[in-house]
């Protein structure tokens, strides 16, 4: 883990964190702050 915030999003609160892959590159995951369910990454 590189980084994380805590989001509002549409109500719902998110984390967004900033994960260094194995390879070298970096990406932005999202969870569902309460549960923890993994909602989707971007590059």
């Amino acid at each position: 883990m590189i980084d994380a915030q805590l989001l509002s999003v549409r109500g719902f609160l998110v984390y967004a964190i900033k994960v260094l892959n194995p390879g070298g590159k970096v990406t932005t995951e999202y969870y569902y702050a309460q549960s923890g369910i993994f909602i989707g990454s971007e590059p």
